[in-house]
């Protein structure tokens, strides 16, 4: 990844939570997803909106009730900035990625498997 597209993600994160953090409360409420609509019930990531905004708000408890994983998705967020912003200045990846692209792969899908499994067990 280039030092332009690092800059460009470190600047479209920090945009959706500053845009999260400063948007309306009753603003958001309401179905918004098409899978949803036309499918009748709820797709893997229905709720994860609503879920990091009110994460951002400090509001755990509605957090998962929209959706748990709604708060490890905001974290990973806020935890990736400074990675982004270390690499965009000292421009390379810090040793810990570089490293151990083996625990990384392990730890993808091993919260794929999880979102999954949320997924189908949330609609029985």
């Amino acid at each position: 990844m280039g030092r332009t597209e690092r800059y460009i993600i470190l600047s479209l994160i920090m945009l959706v939570l500053i845009f999260l953090y400063l948007l309306p409360p009753g603003l958001i409420d309401g179905e918004i997803c098409l899978f949803k609509k036309f499918l009748h019930f709820r797709c893997p990531l229905c709720g994860m909106t609503h879920s990091v905004y009110y994460t951002s708000r400090g509001d755990l408890i509605q957090a998962i009730n929209y959706h748990p994983f709604g708060i490890l998705f905001f974290f990973m967020l806020i935890g990736s900035i400074p990675f982004l912003l270390s690499d965009f200045l000292f421009n390379s990846l810090t040793s810990l990625v570089r490293n151990n692209r083996h625990l990384s792969g392990i730890l993808l899908i091993f919260f794929t498997f999880l979102f999954l499994l949320y997924s189908v067990t949330r609609e029985l």
